[in-house]
């Protein structure tokens, strides 16, 4: 559950997922209490919640780099892999060794089936096939997100002379050059997968 309100001076307090405080709630009060030794002077952080970064971007205006919680964000008919072979796949990835964002990107790929089959009875030729297509998807995303980070100048003309180019927000750029670093991932993934599918076969 997601508890929402508008509390004067405690919502100054930045969000961290390594926080030095925690905010707790009664009836009639809410308290900033302090889970370390925390300086004179010091920022006071806490952890607004366990979302992924569209979240707090789209809710708050700011973007979380590295984020162990962060989600591929895939259209609704992106290929499913098969969760019993992928299983199997990212046993070997070592994800608990892993920087945040490839466990993120593994997390969130789209699967289906049980995890209890590891595979057994799946067509790996069709699997080959929907690890390719889904690859091919998020290196089109990648390349979507490099195109809007780095736009091309604009060719000078006499009219246009005058005009100031137009700039990207940077809080903008900043969120989608994360998604570019999560869609890499995810792509390189994919990529492994289909190796490890063809040392099967």
């Amino acid at each position: 559950s997601v508890l929402a309100w508008l509390a004067p001076f405690v919502d100054m307090i930045n969000h961290s997922f390594d926080p030095n405080c925690k905010v707790v709630t009664a009836a009639d009060s809410i308290q900033v209490v302090v889970t370390e030794k925390v300086a004179a002077g010091a920022e006071l952080f806490f952890t607004y919640a366990h979302f992924p970064t569209a979240h707090f971007f789209w809710r708050y205006g700011f973007c979380v780099p590295d984020s162990q919680y962060d989600q591929l964000q895939l259209p609704p008919d992106a290929p499913a892999l098969d969760r019993g072979l992928v299983g199997v796949f990212l046993r070997g990835e070592d994800l608990l060794h892993a920087p945040p964002l490839k466990a993120s990107a593994a997390n969130s790929l789209p699967q289906v089936g049980e995890v209890e089959g590891e595979g057994e009875g799946v067509d790996e030729a069709a699997e080959q096939q929907r690890a390719e297509a889904l690859e091919k998807l998020m290196r089109e995303a990648m390349a979507a997100c490099e195109a809007y980070c780095n736009p091309p100048s604009p060719s000078p003309s006499p009219t246009d002379s005058a005009k100031t180019p137009r700039t990207r927000p940077p809080e903008v750029v900043g969120y989608v050059s994360e998604r570019r670093r999560l869609f890499l991932e995810g792509a390189g993934l994919c990529a492994r997968y289909q190796a490890f599918l063809q040392e099967r076969r």
